[in-house]
C-alpha cells in the first residue's frame, strides 16, 4: 500500500503544479529515471540546462536499471525515463531515442584460460559462450537480450558472478574476475 500511496501523492502534487503552472511562470517537480550508464554522462549538463530553462521548477533524477524505472513509471514515481530495451507496453508511451551496440568489457590484467576464445574487434556471439561473464542479476535488460540471443543461436552465456551495480561490475572486471557486456 505504501508504494500505492507514494505513487498517488506524486499525481496529486503533479495536478497541483500543472494547476499553477497555468497560472504564471512554469514550476513544479519533474522526475526522471536515467540508466547508470548514461547518468553518469548526462546528470550535470541535463541538471544545468534545466535549471537555466525552468529556474522555479524542481527537478528528481533517479538513477536505476530499466526493469526497476518501468515499475517506477507505472507507479507514477516517475514522469519519464530512458530505458535500455524495454518491452512494449500499453500503458506507456515510448519513443526510441538511440539504437546503441553493446560492447565486450575486459581487463588488461586477465589473461585468458586456454579454452577461451581470442578476442576480437568484432566477436561472434557464439564466441562469448566461451567467456566467463559478470553481469546483472535478472530481469535487467541487458541480461534478458544477451540469454535470448544467445538462446536463439543455441547457446548459454558462462555467467561467473550476479552484480546489480554498473561501478561494482566495472571494478570487478577491472580486477580480472571476469567480462561485462555492456554499451559503449
Amino acid at each position: 500500500m505504501l508504494e500505492h500511496g507514494r505513487g498517488i501523492l506524486h499525481q496529486v502534487t503533479v495536478a497541483q503544479e500543472e494547476l499553477a503552472s497555468v497560472r504564471g511562470a512554469l514550476a513544479g517537480r519533474v522526475s526522471i529515471g536515467l540508466p547508470p550508464s548514461l547518468s553518469k554522462l548526462v546528470t550535470v549538463p541535463l541538471t544545468l540546462s534545466f535549471r537555466a530553462a525552468l529556474p522555479h521548477a524542481q527537478l528528481s533524477l533517479t538513477e536505476g536499471f530499466s526493469v526497476l524505472m518501468v515499475e517506477s513509471l507505472r507507479a507514477g514515481r516517475l514522469d519519464m525515463a530512458v530505458l535500455y530495451n524495454p518491452p512494449p507496453s500499453p500503458d506507456l508511451d515510448m519513443t526510441v531515442l538511440h539504437d546503441d551496440a553493446l560492447i565486450l568489457i575486459a581487463s588488461q590484467k586477465r589473461e585468458a584460460a586456454p579454452q577461451e576464445p581470442a578476442l576480437k574487434a568484432v566477436m561472434p556471439l557464439a564466441d562469448l559462450a566461451e567467456l566467463p561473464l559478470i553481469v546483472p542479476s535478472r530481469p535487467n535488460a541487458f541480461r534478458l537480450l544477451i540469454e535470448t540471443e544467445m538462446l536463439r543461436i543455441n547457446c548459454k552465456p558462462k555467467i561467473v558472478l550476479e552484480i546489480d551495480g554498473l561501478n561494482a561490475i566495472l571494478e570487478l572486471v577491472k580486477e580480472g574476475l571476469g567480462y561485462a557486456v555492456m554499451p559503449p
